[in-house]
């Protein structure tokens, strides 16, 4: 922690002198400790945090997304939590719209913008300033969709994909149904290939990746399974 807080203070040198705007990314697996260390941070550097998890922008979804608590939330604001029901999409343009709003706001206060989360997308959105389509989701494809994965399942929305959008099918493994169908949604939607094209980086990053050995991860993982249950994640 005192090499990380060293290098920190030298990066708020730098930013201070050159004027550029800061963005503090905090990322990491599953249970690596990303909230603790982004409160942290929040309280020591004077930062407000940036939800960057696909699951915690949807209200009711508390236990299994392991959502930051009330308490926590009174310690440092958060933005991006309990901003949809769960029966509302949100989309990775959605995210990018909302966090780049949540960023001026924060900086508007004169502290510090801190994203963190596990949804590695919606980071690179905002990192690395993401030219997204405007493709928002349309419940006849979607319907369209379902239809052809019960008639051939995986296989056949990804044979699909790679008809349509071979580029994106290159990219997205054929067992990630959900990114394929999304992928065949914008393609559909826009009468064109998906494009996620890297703009011109905004802000002067300072990324922070929460490492254990896999083992440890594993355990921690385990813990917080237990711990889920006993708080009563199937009932949620």
């Amino acid at each position: 922690m005192t090499d990380l807080y060293h290098h920190l203070k030298l990066f708020f040198k730098g930013i201070k002198e050159t004027g550029e705007t800061p963005l503090l990314v905090v990322c990491g697996p599953t249970a690596s400790g990303k909230t603790a260390l982004s409160l942290k941070l929040a309280e020591d550097f004077n930062g407000e945090i940036i939800s960057a998890d696909s699951a915690q922008v949807y209200r009711k979804l508390d236990i299994g997304s392991d959502k930051v608590s009330v308490i926590e939330r009174q310690r440092v604001k958060h933005h991006l939590i309990d901003i949809r029901d769960p029966d509302q999409p949100f989309t990775m343009a959605d995210f990018k719209r909302e966090a780049t709003h949540a960023i001026q706001e924060i900086l508007h206060k004169g502290k510090v913008p801190i994203l963190c989360g596990g949804t590695g997308l919606y980071i690179s959105s905002i990192v690395d300033n993401y030219d997204l389509p405007i493709a928002p989701p349309d419940p006849k494809i979607r319907e369209e969709l379902e239809r052809e994965y019960e008639k051939g399942g995986k296989e056949r929305l990804y044979q699909m994909l790679i008809e349509l959008d071979p580029v994106s099918a290159s990219k997205i493994h054929p067992n990630n149904v959900r990114y394929v169908a999304r992928a065949l949604e914008i393609v559909l939607v826009t009468k064109k290939p998906k494009t996620s094209e890297k703009g011109k980086r905004i802000y002067n990053v300072f990324k922070i990746a929460v490492d254990w050995p896999r083992e440890v991860i594993y355990a921690r993982v385990n813990k917080r399974v237990d711990i889920q249950i006993e708080k009563g994640l199937l009932n949620e």
